[in-house]
């Protein structure tokens, strides 16, 4: 392991609060595994509460957010939200650091929306109660009519996301911040957007920030040498070296398998890392153990 690596994993096991976190990759709330239409999910910080999402309605672009609960030990069975409310797509559901706003993309329309189909703005809810109150619509973080995908928080309660161009050639990563009333326009991360192409045999579906940004999260798949296409999707890494950055490679601990691994983040107190298997079962694993566990790659 270089000593960027060791670093990295020092820092991010030097806490109790990691100690409860898989070693080694494990399923996550079996309960609510479903073959080929498994999602993206979000944990709280106490690893008590999951939100996630996934396909309803085949062959069409048709999801709904789910939660489920450990209780007495036990996941219980997920109810479907409408955070929205009616029925339309809602995706990518992610927790504040705090447990009090959640943020997602949806489908639902905008009046000022003149585009022939609908496509995912970003939105969010904040906790009343034992609930969520009624959703507000992030105006100047989202542009019309773009597909906005990947929001995840970070520590300091900024929001970072994807915005996609209607014609899906160019997605951006992008930051947003709360003013004390509202989110604020997306700012460009040309950090993050570095590594989108970093090799040409390799094409990266999402790059994010890992907690503490001294590490990049990569979605890589390797490209058929004869077709330029790519294939099942990994989980990367790249760590910071000194002013610079290491070399990226896959995770260890039991992430990366033949199938994809993908629509990964980071629980709420950034110990465990979340993922998607083959778009059927969540996944969770330490990030400290993920990473220590690294391998060299090609």
């Amino acid at each position: 392991m270089t000593p960027s690596l060791i670093a990295v994993a020092a820092l991010l096991s030097q806490t109790d609060r990691c100690e409860s976190a898989p070693r080694v990759a494990a399923p996550l709330a079996p309960i609510t595994a479903d073959s080929g239409r498994m999602f993206r999910g979000t944990l709280s910080a106490d690893g008590r509460t999951l939100y996630y999402f996934k396909k309803v309605t085949p062959n069409k672009e048709d999801y709904r957010i789910y939660v489920t609960r450990l209780v007495a030990g036990q996941w219980t069975a997920p109810t479907k939200l409408a955070l929205s409310g009616g029925e339309d797509s809602e995706l990518y559901p992610t927790l504040s650091p705090d447990g009090n706003r959640l943020v997602f993309s949806s489908y639902h329309l905008i009046p000022s929306d003149t585009f022939a189909y609908k496509n995912a703005h970003l939105w969010y809810v904040d906790r009343r109660g034992d609930g969520w109150g009624p959703p507000v619509f992030m105006a100047e973080a989202t542009t019309i009519g773009h597909y906005h995908s990947g929001p995840m928080f970070e520590a300091d309660g900024s929001l970072k996301f994807n915005r996609t161009t209607p014609d899906w050639r160019l997605m951006v990563p992008l930051t947003t911040r709360w003013d004390g009333t509202r989110y604020g326009p997306g700012e460009p991360d040309r950090e993050l957007d570095r590594w989108q192409r970093f090799r040409p045999d390799l094409h990266v579906w999402h790059a994010k920030w890992a907690p503490g940004k001294r590490a990049v999260l990569l979605e890589v798949a390797r490209r058929d040498p004869a077709t330029g296409r790519p294939g099942a999707t990994e989980l990367w890494v790249v760590t910071r070296a000194g002013d610079g950055w290491g070399t990226p490679r896959p995770l260890g601990a039991g992430v990366n398998t033949p199938v994809n691994e993908q629509f990964a983040s980071f629980s709420a107190d950034g110990c465990r890392l979340i993922f998607t298997r083959n778009y059927s079962t969540l996944q969770q694993v330490g990030w400290a153990a993920a990473v220590a566990d690294s391998t060299g790659g090609p």
